[in-house]
């Protein structure tokens, strides 16, 4: 059963598909074994490939507080899936998590911004 995601890359917009949630899938994608996190506290899981913030890859996406302050930052691509609470396991995003995560995740274009 495929699930509806977002897929980030650096300095790109990023795309809404349609994806197989399994381990091989995620990890092709993400060129690496992948961790999970959940800083929006929303429902969704941002995806992101291990050890990418140490090796170089490029930054993708912030988090920022109110103040403007970064508080949290993606290298490299990232995946967006819902979280399905009961059993832990991804899901689709709806529509409405879509709009919330494009609002929170901000696009680095350049080092520069950091």
């Amino acid at each position: 059963m495929k699930i509806r995601v977002l897929v980030m890359k650096p300095r790109q917009k990023a795309q809404d598909v349609w994806i197989e949630p399994t381990h091989d899938t995620i990890t092709t994608m993400l060129g690496g074994e992948m961790t999970m996190s959940n800083p929006l506290n929303d429902g969704t899981v941002i995806i992101s490939r291990e050890g990418a913030d140490k090796d170089g890859t490029v930054v993708n996406r912030v988090i920022r507080n109110t103040r403007g302050q970064i508080v949290k930052a993606y290298y490299g691509t990232i995946i967006v899936a819902g979280l399905f609470l009961k059993a832990g396991e991804l899901d689709s995003l709806t529509d409405k998590e879509i709009q919330q995560v494009m609002d929170r995740l901000e696009m680095v274009e350049s080092e520069v911004q950091l």
